[in-house]
């Protein structure tokens, strides 16, 4: 029987990869920038913990599941190179633990020049000794302060004048802005998940727990072609959807109740993040409607304002609002709009943002303040908007018959240079919620 083939690379991704590169090698003036993948970790005995790639490495390299790899950039000696260093292919090894990409493999990623692991201590001194800064993540990231404690102590070489920086902010920037190949990945994750999440929609009952229904969510998600979930995933039947991260996904769906799922899955490591909230025998009761609709009214007007140059906190002052101003108009609440932001009043039944980048992290790398001033949105960034109402069950602020009801309505939201383009194609208009119940 032949072996299954080897991962491949597409000649898109090489060529995204490259790009990406170029552009941060050429920011780099005269330094270096060192990326190291994820340490694998014993769960218990010879077991691992299922593996998640670095996801700075991963940007930049394209590998994830290596656990044993570095990229070095380097501009310090006049030259713009690219550099992976990667473990040897053991053979050994791969009869326990699967294939490996090795030299051989790694040399199709475009690199300037791909080197064994063990090279890496004879290489990067030299570029060292003639960059003048080193961005990395050696506070975070133990697989890198062990690198650089090896060359300092072992080899007791001494970088005068270097400067290590860690290099969240700067190679974050870079993250922020995603390519066409990134995008293609993102709306492909937010289409496995909202088949997932309509396959909820239409196949929950009150026979079910929120585990079960869990269960069904991520499957569709395998089925669809994502090994991951970006998140833990949140099922919450009844007052549990006032629990912003719940996650004990336990308890027994009933009659009446609304399901709030905020759930997401990974695809070539991006990630989808969605929510949408329904109910499970099919039909809102009046005060459930009541609510649903002042959220999908706020998240379609805040979807409206999302462009260029626009702000995360102009999106949630507006959201503030407009959740507010909608409960007053519906008699929900019976303060006014000024008792209401007194002390953050209005965190009781909206505490959290309505946005929040978007990529290989679910809240992705980038800066929010940039010179003091909060950034403005530009074409290529991706974020959420997630407006919420939770009436907790002891709410002081509304009658009874509104305690417990907790919706949020989460949509993926790409920024064109026109305005912006939703990746999030899944059911939330009452009608349409309500129809895939009854089917």
């Amino acid at each position: 029987m032949k072996p299954k083939a080897r991962v491949q690379f597409s000649a898109q991704k090489i060529e995204a990869l490259q790009l990406r590169r170029q552009k941060i090698l050429t920011a780099l003036d005269g330094g270096l920038l060192l990326a190291a993948s994820r340490p694998n970790f014993h769960k218990y005995d010879s077991h691992y913990f299922r593996y998640r790639q670095d996801p700075n490495f991963y940007y930049l390299s394209g590998l994830y599941t290596e656990d044993e790899g570095v990229v070095l950039l380097s501009a310090s000696d006049g030259r713009l190179q690219s550099l992976l260093f990667v473990a040897d292919r053991d053979f050994a090894s791969e009869i326990w633990n699967g294939p490996m990409v090795g030299l051989d493999g790694a040399s199709a990623l475009g690199f300037d020049a791909v080197h064994s692991l063990d090279d890496l201590a004879k290489i990067l001194p030299d570029l060292m000794q003639k960059a003048s800064v080193l961005y990395t993540d050696r506070q975070n990231h133990r697989g890198v302060e062990r690198i650089l404690d090896d060359i300092v102590f072992k080899q007791r070489i001494i970088f005068d004048g270097l400067e290590v920086r860690d290099y969240w902010g700067f190679l974050g920037d870079f993250r922020l802005i995603k390519d066409a190949y990134e995008i293609d990945l993102m709306h492909t994750a937010n289409q496995i998940s909202a088949a997932a999440h309509k396959r909820c929609m239409q196949d929950a009952s009150v026979s079910m727990t929120e585990l079960e229904l869990q269960a069904l969510l991520e499957l569709e998600m395998k089925i669809g072609g994502s090994p991951y979930t970006a998140y833990h995933s949140i099922v919450a039947s009844g007052s549990n959807s006032c629990c912003l991260h719940y996650n004990v996904n336990s308890c027994a769906l009933e009659s009446g109740d609304l399901v709030l799922i905020d759930a997401g899955c990974a695809y070539e490591g991006y990630a989808s993040d969605i929510t949408r909230t329904w109910p499970v025998d099919g039909k809102f009761s009046a005060e459930q409607k009541v609510i649903y609709e002042i959220v999908l009214k706020t998240q379609k007007h805040i979807i409206n304002m999302v462009k260029p140059g626009a702000r995360i906190p102009e999106l949630q002052e507006a959201t503030i609002r407009m959740l507010t101003q909608e409960l007053i108009d519906a008699a929900v609440i019976s303060i006014s709009m000024e008792e209401a932001r007194k002390n953050d009043t209005f965190k009781a039944w909206y505490p959290h943002g309505v946005s929040h980048w978007l990529g290989l992290n679910v809240h992705d790398a980038g800066r929010y303040v940039v010179n003091g001033e909060r950034r403005a949105f530009e074409p290529g960034m991706v974020i959420t908007v997630e407006p919420g109402i939770y009436i907790q069950p002891d709410s002081p602020f509304t009658d009874s018959r509104w305690h417990g009801i907790g919706i949020r309505i989460e949509d993926d939201i790409l920024v064109t240079a026109e305005g912006f383009r939703n990746l999030t194609d899944c059911p939330k208009e009452i009608e349409e919620l309500e129809a895939l119940r009854s089917v």
